[in-house]
């Protein structure tokens, strides 16, 4: 009699199994991330550039996915933390004019010279600005080379 009752003491052992409800981590899933990317890749979020309205698109989409993935929002309500960006938009002349003792002299950009600055300002400008010669602007002391050795720049625009 003990050998019949063994399968149904294992039938009633299996189905009175816990149901273990999917967490957060067991639906990050290889699968899902290729989905995820191949979403977020796609022309409908035009870049997701920050600032831009495909931000809004982007984000949207993201804390949907959080939420769906059984996520809290953790920061004040929100699923995002809020970060200070700097969006840096410039226009460059298309010629550098210059009043030297000899003439008038016009370099064209992106020929004879390119310009940037890491400067966070409204607007930066160069007048009247002494310009300093500095080979290729290299600094590389395991080659014993600087090229900016025992020059003093400030104030001036450095030319390399």
């Amino acid at each position: 009699m003990k050998s019949k009752m063994m399968p149904v003491l294992a039938f009633l052992a299996v189905s009175c199994a816990t149901v273990v409800k999917e967490t957060s981590e067991d639906a990050i899933q290889y699968k899902n991330i290729e989905k995820h990317i191949a979403t977020l890749s796609s022309d409908r979020f035009e870049g997701r550039m920050p600032t831009t309205r495909s931000e809004k698109i982007t984000i949207d989409y993201i804390a949907s996915q959080m939420k769906g993935i059984g996520l809290e929002p953790a920061a004040n309500g929100s699923f995002f933390q809020e970060v200070p960006l700097l969006s840096v938009r410039s226009t460059i002349s298309n010629t550098l004019d210059f009043e030297t003792p000899k003439g008038a002299l016009k370099l064209e950009k992106m020929v004879d010279y390119v310009s940037f600055s890491r400067r966070e300002e409204e607007e930066l400008t160069l007048d009247h600005s002494e310009l300093v010669f500095a080979g290729f602007g290299i600094t590389a002391p395991e080659y014993n080379r600087d090229d900016f050795q025992g020059m003093d720049l400030k104030g001036k625009t450095i030319v390399d």
